[in-house]
């Protein structure tokens, strides 16, 4: 694990506490603990910990259980001032962090310019320099394998629906060949009987969509478990509107589209053709 020496009286550390409290001015031996670890380990809030840290053993309080997925969730959290007084290494630190003004993608870029060259002047060397946008995109890598995996498998789910619905409609197109027949005979133009089957295309499409909402909800709340018991991380769940609404068009499209076909042969059945059908 990995510890981290922060100010408690910070504005700017502000953890995902999970249970317990945060640190607190006048904190000695406190930590806020990594979930994670703590489910691995078995501790809870308010157990005294021991630790090897510069090759002696020292006691921690638990006081909080933080989420934090740096570091492949290593990450602990103490008082600055207890961490140094454990390496001996006051009023020193490795890490400089600012909140910015203005932080738009020029204006950070503008901004770590200005510090590597404020480094350079005062003969520093910095390891790297990194803004929120940088860390959270690392993160965002830990979870972009199973997003695209979830992706391909609905891609792959509405291509298969819609061969299916293309199937369906073409057998619907051959087993009303005689109803055609009869809209062509009465005047029926080719724009129309496009149009009828165009719209029962998508309104199966609707219809399925409509059965799959209600069921969309339960099944991402389970699968929001399942990941967050793979990576011993309670997740936030959060049901997402737009992606409904993004749903309802994406099904809407591809029913026109599965359906356009069927629905041109079906333009192109003569009057002869469909009254002769048996």
């Amino acid at each position: 694990m990995f510890l981290w020496g922060v100010p408690p009286d910070s504005k700017m550390f502000k953890p995902r506490l999970l249970s317990g409290r945060a640190l607190m001015p006048g904190d000695n031996r406190a930590i806020l603990f990594n979930s994670k670890i703590a489910v691995d380990e078995n501790i809870q809030v308010g157990d005294v910990i021991t630790l090897t840290m510069n090759g002696r053993e020292s006691s921690w309080d638990v006081v909080g259980l933080v989420i934090n997925v740096n570091n492949l969730q290593r990450d602990s959290f103490v008082p600055d001032n207890a961490l140094a007084r454990e390496f001996s290494s006051l009023n020193r630190g490795g890490l400089v962090m600012l909140t910015a003004e203005q932080r738009d993608t020029k204006s950070l870029q503008n901004l770590t310019r200005d510090l590597r060259a404020a480094y350079e002047a005062n003969h520093l060397e910095a390891v790297q320099f990194d803004s929120t946008a940088d860390v959270w995109q690392r993160n965002q890598t830990q979870f972009n394998i199973l997003t695209y995996l979830m992706l391909v498998m609905a891609v792959l789910a509405a291509v298969v629906g819609s061969i299916g619905l293309m199937s369906t409609m073409s057998i619907n197109v051959v087993e009303r060949s005689r109803e055609i027949g009869v809209m062509r005979s009465i005047g029926g133009t080719s724009a129309a009987i496009l149009g009828i089957f165009l719209f029962e295309g998508v309104l199966v499409g609707v219809l399925s969509w409509l059965i799959a909402v209600p069921l969309s909800y339960p099944g991402a709340r389970l699968l929001s478990e399942m990941v967050g018991q793979a990576f011993k991380l309670p997740p936030d769940f959060e049901y997402s509107m737009p992606g409904v609404v993004t749903w309802f068009v994406i099904v809407v499209v591809l029913s026109a589209l599965a359906s356009l076909w069927p629905a041109l042969r079906a333009t192109q059945v003569s009057v002869r053709e469909a009254l002769s059908y048996e």
